[in-house]
C-alpha cells in the first residue's frame, strides 16, 4: 500500500510538473516561430519597398529625359 501511496506521490511531484514545463516550452515555441514569420515578412517587405523605391527612381529619371527631349523640341 505504501509503494502505492510512493509512486502516486512521486508521480504528482515529479512528472505533472515536467509535464506542465514541456507544454509551456511547446507554447513559448509557438511564439518564437509567429514572430519570426513576422520579423521575415517585415524583411520581405522592407526588400520591396527598397526594389519599388529603385523602380521608382528610375522611371523619374525617364520622364525627366522626356521633359528634357520635349523642350529641346520647341
Amino acid at each position: 500500500m505504501t509503494d502505492l501511496i510512493l509512486l502516486l506521490s512521486l508521480f504528482l511531484v515529479l512528472i505533472i510538473p515536467i509535464g506542465l514545463l514541456l507544454w509551456e516550452l511547446r507554447e513559448s515555441g509557438k511564439l518564437i516561430v509567429k514572430y519570426m514569420k513576422m520579423l521575415d515578412n517585415c524583411n520581405r517587405s522592407k526588400d520591396d519597398l527598397i526594389k519599388a523605391n529603385f523602380r521608382l527612381k528610375k522611371l523619374n529619371r525617364k520622364l525627366k529625359n522626356e521633359i528634357m527631349k520635349l523642350k529641346k523640341e520647341k
